[in-house]
């Protein structure tokens, strides 16, 4: 977040924080459950559930990191902690996501990527398929979905119009801020939606 004053990435440092504290005890609890699969606990519904519940929230812990957290602009991702990521992230919610770039990006460019798909997300509520790339200099992100909900408003703040915003649709302020003054458009059609980052 280059030319930022620390109290403007204050909310990314949080979330840094947050994730940072929290790897600790998903880890202890991966842990716990290997252990409690050498008692013969494997295989269970229970088992299977806490199973599940923990890779789901080590996978959101580490797209927040990427999307929320603090981005150093020296800092680097390569494209498979991109993808993993990303797809591990979306998994969840019926959306097949593909990071389709082959090189290092730099942490803050994964950052807008990331928050520009989540956007995408909040209009996908049948699930679907997102696809990122960047041909060139420019950054797009390509959504398929049987249908695509109506929010138009939130679409606005990304050209940095005014809407009322929840906590559960915050990554189009932050998509709009990590822009830092880059245009954004966004395409829709029946069944499909295009970001492109400029």
């Amino acid at each position: 977040m280059t030319g930022m004053s620390q109290s403007n990435q204050l909310p990314a440092l949080i979330s840094s924080r947050i994730c940072h504290d929290l790897a600790s005890p998903l880890m202890a609890i991966a842990n716990g459950l290997e252990f409690l699969e050498m008692t013969g606990f494997a295989g269970t519904p229970e088992a299977d559930l806490l199973a599940d519940s923990v890779k789901s929230a080590r996978a959101r812990m580490e797209f927040f990191r990427i999307a929320f957290g603090a981005a150093s602009p020296d800092g680097r991702i390569g494209a498979r902690q991109a993808q993993t990521a990303l797809g591990d992230h979306f998994r969840d919610r019926k959306i097949d996501a593909v990071w389709d770039v082959s090189d290092d990006v730099s942490r803050v460019e994964a950052k807008r990527a990331f928050l520009l798909a989540q956007c995408c997300e909040t209009a996908m509520p049948r699930g679907g398929s997102v696809r990122i790339t960047r041909p060139g200099a420019v950054w797009q992100i390509a959504a398929e979905t049987p249908v695509v909900k109506e929010v138009s408003e939130l679409w606005e703040v990304l050209q940095g119009g005014h809407a009322e915003i929840g906590s559960a649709h915050v990554h189009f302020l932050l998509a709009y801020d990590a822009a830092d003054g880059r245009g954004i458009v966004v395409d829709l059609s029946e069944g499909a939606i295009t970001v492109r980052l400029g």
